[in-house]
């Protein structure tokens, strides 16, 4: 097969893959994307997706193990970083969520990486939330979801001098 039959094919595996994950089909989603995995198996993309199929289905390891592939086949890819933060974050790991949405954000300014970020540095470092829920503003001006973090991080900051 070609490499831009690969390609094309592997487009189609992913499309379907995330047409399975709309209709919460975790394990058709999971086929599809591993078999897009066994065509191209260096594509941090796909580790990605299944990173986020796998957190998903609360199978936690399974994609913490995926999005690490990602990041060892791309240390530079943002969207592998993210995911790897909404792991964390889903699991109580605030801080470790706030580290990978600062990297992805580095990598890859995003409001709504940014908001992200924001929201989980709430639960530990008020004053980190608001600058960066400042950051996601400066990227989108009047994004919603990153002035109610400011302001509750303002409010948060306020109460504790």
């Amino acid at each position: 097969m070609s490499n831009q039959n690969d390609t094309r094919r592997i487009k189609q595996l992913i499309a379907r893959a995330w047409r399975f994950a709309d209709a919460a089909d975790w394990v058709c989603a999971l086929g599809s994307i591993d078999d897009a995995i066994r065509i191209r198996p260096k594509a941090p993309l796909c580790w990605v997706a299944k990173a986020h199929f796998l957190r998903e289905s609360r199978r936690w390891l399974e994609s913490e193990e995926a999005c690490r592939k990602a990041l060892t086949l791309d240390s530079g890819f943002d969207p592998a970083w993210t995911e790897l933060g909404l792991l964390y974050r889903d699991v109580g790991e605030y801080r470790n969520a706030a580290d990978c949405f600062r990297r992805s954000a580095l990598l890859r300014p995003d409001f709504g990486v940014y908001t992200l970020l924001a929201i989980v540095e709430l639960t530990f470092d008020p004053r980190a939330a608001f600058e960066s829920a400042n950051a996601a503003l400066t990227l989108k001006p009047g994004w919603e979801d990153a002035i109610q973090v400011r302001d509750s991080a303002k409010c948060a900051f306020g109460r504790q001098q």
